[in-house]
């Protein structure tokens, strides 16, 4: 036994329009207390969709609503509408009104199925040809069974007579409808879900043949789809996908390495860095590599998070200081950091062509940057690291990391 619960909206419905974040809503108040929509004590839409019993049939056939006691059949119709419930609620006074706040306003003396997502979206059992947007029984799984339900005879006669004529559910069976989601936006619907089937072919997919990938996460397929004129699409194989399936469009990735893994399922995204302040990035590397400094702080901040693979100390140092306009100079062994505009780094000389003072020759002296007791080198798939355990214990850790294959083993030194 089946229960195919019917909303019914009578005349005279509290309703009021309430604003959110993402525009207004429409709250509905709905009184069970004279025998009308009883389900409700038993039943929670939240997050279903309703469906009123308007439409147009496959045939073009218009359907109009039914009364409260006698419904249209809504079998191979698509609805005008597609109605989200975002909460339901029963009001706290009293336990007969429950409350509805829902994406659309719910009109006056008209009937809506209800719709809930299935945890299961498609069998591969299920119709090749899927009508978007259309209530039939064909998309809907026969419990214990791997087929779909088919109606071409009536429950209301014992011999099985068919059936005709819309002013009954007869040969209706249980009801479900095949909607896109556009997380892209590239449709002209004001929601994620494509409640206009016109949308979905006049923007996202046109008429004619497409290669598309089907993925549930778990299961995987490419599979030909084919955008016919009749607003339905044609799949040349069947797919088993639970919950949302995503259909794209496919892609070849090259890389310039060998892939060492076999994975079954790959993810295209990017990655988060945690940056410092610049100057507390400094700290940080002169720290660890145990040189004694001096800061003169600067007044604007600035955020970065470098890679530093393969990069002497000093040149990282000087990434980060030509960023925030400073400059790194040496002074009875202690290294100071201050703004390049700082007046200590004026002298009191003045060297020019008339002047008493002339530059004959220069020449640029060691660093301390370019020393280094602790190397490690990266490979594709190995690590190497080398130290001089003596040099470290003499003059601190000094230490360089690199991607290259060959390093200039002159800087290593004791």
């Amino acid at each position: 036994m089946v229960f195919k619960p019917r909303l019914w909206t009578a005349t005279g419905a509290t309703k009021t329009t309430t604003k959110s974040s993402n525009g207004n809503l429409n709250k509905t108040v709905l009184s069970i207390s004279g025998g009308n929509n009883r389900f409700l004590e038993y039943i929670d839409l939240t997050g279903c969709y309703l469906v009123p019993e308007v439409g147009t049939k496959l045939d073009n056939t218009s359907i109009t609503t039914g009364t409260q006691y006698s419904s249209n059949r809504m079998t191979d119709v698509m609805p005008e509408e597609l109605i989200y419930v975002i909460s339901h609620e029963v009001d706290d006074s009293t336990i007969t009104d429950h409350i509805l706040i829902t994406d659309a306003e719910l009109d006056d003396s008209k009937g809506y199925r209800i719709l809930q997502p299935n945890e299961t979206c498609m069998y591969n059992f299920f119709p090749k040809e899927i009508y978007m947007n259309t209530l039939k029984p064909s998309y809907t799984k026969i419990s214990n069974g791997d087929s779909t339900y088919e109606f071409d005879s009536s429950y209301f006669y014992e011999e099985s007579t068919k059936s005709s004529g819309l002013n009954t559910i007869e040969n209706e069976g249980i009801l479900s409808m095949f909607v896109a989601i556009d997380l892209d936006g590239v449709s002209t619907d004001d929601g994620i879900v494509i409640k206009n089937r016109k949308n979905f072919f006049d923007n996202v997919l046109s008429i004619g043949n497409h290669s598309l990938y089907f993925s549930d996460g778990d299961n995987s397929k490419k599979i030909t789809v084919t955008a016919n004129q009749n607003y339905s699409i044609t799949l040349s194989e069947g797919f088993y996908g639970k919950g949302v399936v995503s259909v794209s469009q496919p892609f070849t990735v090259s890389s310039r390495e060998e892939l060492l893994i076999d994975p079954d399922r790959l993810v295209i995204g990017t990655t988060a860095s945690i940056g410092l302040e610049a100057e507390d990035l400094i700290n940080e590397l002169l720290e660890d590599n145990e040189i004694d400094f001096e800061v003169t702080q600067n007044d604007y901040p600035y955020y970065l998070a470098p890679n530093y693979k393969g990069m002497d100390l000093y040149s990282a140092i000087n990434l980060i200081l030509d960023r925030k306009d400073m400059t790194l100079i040496e002074e009875n062994g202690t290294f100071k950091i201050s703004p390049e505009d700082d007046s200590s780094h004026y002298s009191n000389i003045l060297i020019n062509d008339s002047g008493d003072f002339q530059i004959f020759e220069f020449q640029e002296t060691s660093s301390l940057f370019d020393f280094f007791n602790d190397i490690i080198v990266y490979g594709r798939t190995h690590k190497s690291n080398r130290k001089d355990l003596r040099s470290i214990q003499k003059r601190g850790r000094k230490n360089i990391r690199s991607s290259r294959w060959f390093i200039n083993y002159s800087k290593w030194s004791r």
